[in-house]
């Protein structure tokens, strides 16, 4: 019973702005993965503690040698997660997605160009950076807040959503300030999903092939937008 506790709370703070169909399938993914992991990790345990059980670790490594079979253990863990789904966590093959930004009352809906290469993240907290142009940023935000130098008259809350992001173009490499949004949605088939991005205004480009937005294939996570 407490696991299926602990299970449920993960799922509505972990998963609390999508859709049932999503949650479900969040559910299975941790179950699948925590079986597989877990076994994993208690079986290597056990395989490595019997081949080094005879290993001289001196005095202190002796009485913590479990200790340090099981920290080793959980970091081949980790690397191999890591590698999983750096092969198989960006095979979506959506070229673009409709998107909605809220920002205080207004409501901008556009089409953006999904980009796989786009790998920029927020180094803060890993949330995947969006580039936009100095056009919709203007439909977007307020003027004095859209090229995020002149903040004196933005709010405290404001101030804490600016970030600063370190970009690469080829060889060159520059420093933006983005704007962590905490309303953009995926507009779906399915309905509205909320993702999460931080905005980065780029005054260089005028579009992106067409369209006024750069979104990361990783903002998108496990959304479908069907056959585009």
């Amino acid at each position: 019973p407490i696991a299926l506790i602990i299970l449920f709370l993960i799922v509505i703070i972990s998963a609390k702005s999508v859709n049932a169909y999503r949650k479900f399938k969040f559910c299975i993914a941790f179950l699948l993965f925590q079986t597989l992991i877990g076994g994993a990790v208690y079986s290597l345990f056990c395989i490595l503690n019997s081949l080094i059980k005879d290993f001289d670790f001196g005095e202190a490594g002796s009485e913590n040698r479990g200790f340090l079979i099981m920290s080793l253990v959980i970091l081949l863990a980790i690397g191999v997660l890591k590698l999983f789904i750096s092969f198989f966590g960006n095979t979506r093959s959506e070229k673009t997605g409709r998107l909605e930004i809220k920002y205080k009352d207004r409501s901008v809906e556009f089409e953006a160009l999904v980009d796989s290469g786009n790998l920029a993240r927020d180094p803060f907290d890993k949330t995947p950076v969006m580039l936009i142009t100095a056009e919709l940023a203007k439909k977007i935000f307020d003027k004095d807040v859209i090229m995020f130098e002149k903040t004196e008259n933005a709010s405290l809350e404001e101030k804490k959503k600016i970030r600063i992001i370190p970009l690469s173009f080829g060889a060159h490499k520059k420093i933006f300030c983005g704007y962590k949004c905490d309303s953009v949605y995926a507009i779906t088939p399915r309905g509205r999903e909320q993702i999460k991005a931080v905005l980065v205004v780029d005054n260089n480009v005028t579009s992106y092939g067409g369209f006024s937005a750069l979104l990361p294939l990783a903002a998108l996570e496990d959304i479908t937008y069907g056959s585009n």
